[in-house]
């Protein structure tokens, strides 16, 4: 046996030992049953750690090299675990080590592209399918009976076990659907290209519509707004640049009928809510607002918190809150309804800032490569849909997976089997 084929079977080895804890880190992130534990942050930075160990004793130079977004958003991390460390504040190390699931699954998309190719990633799309779906249905099922179930996770402490334990969702899972919905729509554009048969497009129009569906159900009605934004945007862009220019037309023309339109979109969404649930009397409110006219509250029901997230990162601009108040610190001055406003809050403006740049990168890659304007404005909606949303909500390691995993492979997917062989 010849030493090429040892380093082979080395490889090979070492792949299946990476499956598997990327499987396993998979279940964790999507599995409700499994976020009971109260270690549950660090049994995840836990396997993601392990995944770390394997693939750098496998190819070591990997994260010898100049990887450059492997070194930032560890350097990233480093500091958003160790200043809270160094106050005594183990609630924000937790917080931090929640986000570093996210970078952990951009590592794993970007150590497969390099060293075991395309197929491996797309492997782990298809072991997280499964994983996603039993969560989904799970939760579409409880949603239909109790509207606010998928609500409750995290907010009301005495029903979060046990909707856990019954296999329901929250908001992680919804707005990681959101995600996923924009990046399968450039596939059901490209399925002749990519070669994909009638039963194919048919499961992904089924996926599209049945997350879409857990959007309206779920009572997130941010996720509603923006999983209709990134619909109509991808609809419109990704076929033709010349729809850049019927933007105007098309808003001139609605503006005459903008109230029948309105009320016509409301009333279809409102078909498919549950009358007693939040999305439902949002825009129940905003076609009174439409019909009467008044003042829709409840519609921005989070500008208070948002607002005193502001006011604390107007109080500690430069040093952060965390660092800033010291002993002082209390967490219920934070809104905690903003990943991205609650980092400059806590960080200060240089930190906050630098975290907010490695979120974009994955992104910004993708469109530095320039390959076509189809692509370009795949990155922008998925990468634009992605900072909309954690600054308007709380990242997951879910919500990671969807953009820092399944966007990039699906990119490079479609470039590969399209772009590639002109």
């Amino acid at each position: 046996m010849n030493s090429s084929t040892i380093i082979d079977k080395k490889n090979s080895f070492a792949g299946i030992i990476l499956d598997i804890f990327t499987a396993v880190l998979l279940a964790l992130t999507f599995i409700p049953q499994l976020r009971i534990f109260s270690f549950y942050n660090y049994l995840q930075l836990f396997v993601g750690s392990s995944w770390f160990v394997v693939a750098f004793i496998s190819n070591h130079s990997f994260f010898l090299s100049r990887n450059g977004y492997l070194w930032k958003s560890t350097l990233c991390i480093l500091i958003m675990m160790l200043i809270p460390f160094l106050f005594s504040n183990q609630t924000m190390v937790n917080r931090a080590a929640n986000i570093a699931v996210v970078f952990i699954y951009y590592w794993i998309y970007n150590y497969n592209s390099t060293y075991r190719g395309i197929t491996s990633n797309l492997r782990v799309i298809i072991i997280s399918l499964p994983m996603i779906l039993y969560t989904t249905i799970n939760t579409i099922r409880e949603l239909l009976v109790n509207p606010y179930a998928s609500r409750s996770i995290k907010t009301t402490v005495n029903e979060t076990g046990d909707l856990a334990l019954s296999g329901i969702g929250g908001y992680g899972l919804v707005y990681s659907v959101v995600i996923i919905v924009f990046i399968l729509i450039p596939i059901i554009f490209e399925r002749k290209k990519l070669g994909i048969n009638f039963w194919g497009v048919s499961v992904i129009i089924g996926l599209i519509m049945l997350f879409i569906y857990l959007v309206i159900l779920s009572n997130f009605f941010t996720a509603l707004l923006l999983v209709m934004a990134g619909v109509i945007s991808m609809i419109l862009l990704y076929r033709s640049k010349s729809m850049l220019f019927l933007i105007v037309p098309f808003t001139l023309a609605y503006l005459p009928l903008q109230k029948d339109i309105n009320m016509a979109v409301i009333d279809t969404i409102c078909d498919f809510s549950q009358e007693n649930g939040k999305t439902y009397l949002r825009l129940q409110e905003i076609k009174s607002e439409i019909l009467l006219g008044g003042n829709t509250e409840s519609v921005d029901s989070r500008s208070d918190v948002t607002k005193t997230t502001i006011d604390l990162f107007s109080e500690y601009p430069i040093l952060g809150y965390i660092a800033g108040a010291g002993e002082e610190f209390n967490l219920q001055r934070v809104g905690q309804h903003s990943t991205v406003l609650d980092a400059f809050a806590m960080y200060g403006i240089f930190i906050g800032s630098f975290f907010l740049w490695v979120m974009w990168l994955p992104f910004k890659y993708c469109l530095s490569r320039r390959i076509s304007y189809r692509m370009n404005v795949f990155s922008w909606i998925v990468g634009g849909s992605f900072i909309v949303l954690i600054t308007a909500n709380n990242i997951t390691p879910s919500i990671g997976y969807a953009a820092f995993f399944v966007f990039p492979t699906i990119f490079d997917y479609i470039n590969k089997k399209i772009y590639e062989q002109k």
